[in-house]
């Protein structure tokens, strides 16, 4: 999943990772076997949330010790700083400026200069 390892040494790197990690993973099951009980009291229909959530957890921690394939041989070939379509600090909504940026309505400059908006009558 994070790497081309095979299967033998992957199961390696996981049972070492999991014996550096022993505090975190005990949490992790103990958290699961909690919110795993309360998933099974409204006839099991809480699993129907728990799953998706546990796996999404589970992959999350494993890339959180092993890494993800940004890290790998691969992304020594990807140029290095940001892409042009990401964020930046000049332009932080690039969004708002950008070429397929909306039109903005006639004086929308000035709204904010003008003050607060004026109360409506009979109010």
């Amino acid at each position: 999943m994070f790497g081309a390892a095979a299967p033998g040494q992957a199961l390696k790197e996981s049972f070492q990772a999991t014996l550096a990690n022993i505090g975190a993973y005990i949490v992790f099951a103990i958290v699961y076997i909690i919110l795993s009980i309360i998933a099974a009291i409204p006839l099991g229909l809480g699993f129907l949330i728990l799953i998706p959530v546990i796996a999404g957890a589970v992959y999350h921690a494993n890339r959180e010790v092993f890494g993800d394939e940004s890290t790998g041989p691969a992304a020594a070939a990807e140029p290095a700083g940001p892409r042009p379509d990401r964020t930046s600090r000049s332009n932080p909504l690039p969004h708002r400026d950008g070429p397929r940026a909306r039109p903005r309505p006639a004086g929308w400059e000035t709204r904010a200069a003008a003050g607060p908006v004026p109360a409506l009558p009979g109010r």
